[in-house]
């Protein structure tokens, strides 16, 4: 929800009347008893720094940006010095519920001159921590941008979730009133997320969410029907407002599209990454298998081999021990021949007849022999 005053959110029943003449100061002539036409008095020129601040919180300073005199006036002049430094601040404590502290910050990131934007943020945040809304820790953390501090999202949900009426003001002040206690939430917060802007760069997207969450969606549930929506709407004073919102969530919007889009497109390429993983996949199980079948049937051919080796092997053993066995006796019995037929030779007389018919069969029986050795192989 948008409204022309960004320090605080009311219902379009609960806005006051506008004073045309409210942001102009008049003066008024008095001759001879006779009042004279009123005229606008004109704006006195601002020469340093310390008298910005003090039109500021004194509710003299109407504008919205500083002439160029006034800007090289604060460049060259000289910075506050503690007594006067202390005594605005003190006079800063009138700024119960920020709003001036607020305009001061929106002034500050206006300009395009560092030394003066600098100076301006630097006295703002002095006067946010001297405010009760942001003594706790958390805040004083926030504030000094401590990396071991408190996130900005969680600063800004407790700054925006703190009783406002009963924050502990000096003594001799009086506790804000609810109307006030809503502004002044509303003003910290904004102060806070300008805190964040200008010196941890944070985007003005993430700021917008933050108010969205934080001050805008509470306002929002107090209408319901469409007729109250649309009043809302058609009562916007700050087209800009209501603009620069839009824009940013249609922004959001655009993003968001893409990234689903993206996700969508890469969700795709997953699951047909995926599919042709599993083709694969299904392939070398196939392949797997087979190669499990191929390599339990050449186990088995190999036990089977070895099995006839084996077998092989016993009956070559066993021939072996046969001819083995055959040839020592046919050598024995031929050797037995030889050796009767040398002692009937030893005789006298030798009977040569008897060596030559034991050296024949002797010859016959190894002639047959061989005979028998060359068949079997």
């Amino acid at each position: 929800m948008i409204n022309s005053d960004p320090g605080t959110q009311i219902s379009p029943k609960e806005r006051p009347s506008e004073d045309a003449s409210s942001s102009e100061q008049t003066a008024t002539a008095v001759i001879g008893g006779v009042v004279g036409q009123k005229g606008r008095a004109k704006a006195s020129s601002l020469d340093n720094i310390g008298q910005l601040f003090r039109a500021v919180y004194t509710g003299a300073f109407k504008r919205s940006t500083l002439k160029r005199a006034e800007l090289s006036a604060m460049r060259t002049g000289s910075e506050l010095d503690e007594s006067e430094r202390e005594e605005i601040l003190n006079l800063a404590l009138s700024d119960r519920i920020l709003d001036r502290t607020r305009k001061l910050m929106l002034l500050g990131i206006s300009l395009d001159t560092l030394t003066v934007g600098n100076q301006i943020r630097e006295f703002a945040g002095e006067v946010l921590r001297r405010h009760p809304a942001f003594r706790m820790k958390s805040m004083t953390d926030a504030l000094a941008n401590l990396p071991e501090g408190t996130t900005e999202d969680r600063a800004v949900r407790i700054l925006a979730s703190q009783d406002y009426t009963s924050l502990a003001w000096p003594e001799g002040i009086e506790p804000t009133k609810k109307k006030e206690s809503e502004q002044c939430k509303a003003n910290a917060v904004y102060c806070l997320l300008l805190w964040f802007w200008a010196t941890r760069g944070t985007s003005v997207d993430r700021i917008q969410r933050y108010m969205q969450e934080n001050l805008w969606k509470s306002v929002t549930r107090r209408y319901n029907t469409e007729a109250e929506k649309l009043h809302v709407l058609a009562s916007v004073r700050d087209p800009a407002a209501a603009s620069v919102t839009s824009a940013l969530l249609e922004q959001r919007a655009l993003k968001e599209n893409q990234r689903a889009e993206a996700a969508q497109r890469a969700e795709e390429r997953a699951v047909t990454r995926m599919q042709e993983l599993n083709k694969q996949l299904a392939d070398l199980d196939a392949k797997l298998e087979a190669s499990k079948a191929e390599v339990g049937r050449l186990g088995k051919k190999i036990m089977e081999e070895c099995q006839a080796h084996a077998d092989d092997r016993a009956h070559l053993k066993n021939d072996y021990e046969q001819l083995r066995g055959r040839v020592l006796r046919r050598l024995k019995d031929e050797l037995s021949l030889l050796d009767e037929g040398l002692h009937a030779l030893r005789r006298e007389p030798p009977k040569v007849h008897v060596m030559v018919d034991h050296a024949e069969r002797a010859v016959d029986g190894l002639k047959r022999e061989m005979e028998r050795l060359r068949r079997s192989s």
